[in-house]
Order: structure tokens, then sequence, then C-alpha cells
């Protein structure tokens, strides 16, 4: 990698940044733009030097979050990972919870814009727990899919707590369930305790207790 500056104009600096060779056989540049001082633009020029030389360097992108997040899936899509119902799941939650940064450079994204959509969420009042941490998920998968492409060099969900999951409430048996459960444990080692458990629960016993058994 060779980067070069120029100044522009008194204060401002343009980087030039040699990235490699394309198919073509032409040299690929990158250009940043600079406001500063000359020590400020040599120190940046270091910066992405050393950045490179750790492979944590990301070269200037214009690239939006709405564009990348629809590219991440649809290529998803295409390899099968994903189905179409799903992809268009991702294409809703991008319009109704993700709007705020769709339009937003993904490289100038940072913890606090995700931060910021989590709590306008939970605000709302109609939306469930389970709904913020998928999104959370999804949203934690792409920026992790821009970091393994190097479009990002700091991936800032990394920074975020996870929302908490909703917990699940526990479902009970019918008379007719527990009949039913009852029959398919005689004999076995589980029949004492499921004996036990619906003699000593009222009308109907919860599913749940059948899981920590």
């Amino acid at each position: 990698m060779k980067v070069t500056y120029i100044e522009r104009s008194p204060g401002t600096w343009r980087l030039r940044i040699e990235s490699g060779v394309g198919p073509d056989g032409r040299r690929l540049f990158k250009y940043e733009t600079l406001r500063g001082t000359l020590d400020d633009v040599r120190r940046r020029r270091f910066a992405i030097l050393n950045e490179h030389d750790q492979g944590t360097f990301a070269e200037p992108s214009k690239l939006t979050f709405g564009s990348f997040f629809t590219q991440w899936f649809d290529t998803r899509l295409a390899l099968k990972k994903i189905t179409r119902s799903t992809a268009e799941n991702y294409d809703k939650m991008l319009r109704y919870y993700l709007g705020t940064i769709a339009g937003r450079r993904l490289q100038r994204i940072t913890a606090q814009d995700i931060q910021a959509i989590y709590t306008a969420m939970a605000k709302r009042g109609d939306l469930s727990q389970n709904t913020l941490h998928h999104v959370h998920a999804i949203v934690g998968a792409a920026f992790r899919a821009a970091r393994r492409a190097k479009i990002i060099k700091v991936n800032v969900m990394e920074e975020i707590e996870a929302p908490a999951k909703q917990r699940a409430r526990p479902r009970s048996l019918t008379e007719a369930q527990a009949a039913k459960l009852l029959a398919s444990l005689e004999g076995s080692w589980m029949e004492p305790v499921g004996v036990t458990s619906t003699s000593t629960a009222p009308a109907s016993m919860s599913a749940a207790s059948w899981c920590s058994a």
C-alpha cells in the first residue's frame, strides 16, 4: 500500500491511497479528505499504513447501511442461507425499525446510533422484548459480515449489550393431557415423578415442571 497527500487549499488535504491493482491491470485508488495541519495529515498517513499492516484497515467508503444490509441479505438469499420469506422480513425490519441509519454511511455509524434505535423501539410499548432481541441479532450479523469484508474496521455491535430476551410463560396441561402423559410414562422411572406432580398440582399441570424434572 502507498499513501500520498497534497494540500488542496490552506488547511485542507487530500490523501490518495493506492490499494492494489484491478482486474484490468490498472492501479486502484481511494481518496480521503482531511482538515488540519501537516502534522495531522502525516499522523493520518501513518495510521493508515499501520492499520494496513495489522489487517484492520478499511478503505474509505460511501456505502450506506441500508445498501449494505440489502446486499447482505440478497447474497444470503442467493446462496440459500435464508428463505425468501426471511429476506422479506429483513427488508421490513430495515424499513420499520432501522430507518434512522439506513441512509447513513456504514463506516460512520456508532454504538450510540444503534442504542438510540433500541431505546426508541422500547418506548413504543407495542413491541415485545423478543422483537428487540431479534433486531439486535440480525443487525449484529450484518455488522460482523461488514467487518469480515473489511468495509468497517470496528464492529460497533461489540460495544452494545444485547437486549434481554422475554421469558416464555409456562404452558399448562389439561387433565386429559396430563392423563395421556402419565399413561406414556407408565412403567418407566419417570412414573413416580409424574404421579407426584399430577397429584399435588391443581386441575392443570405446568409443562415447565416436566422440563425441570
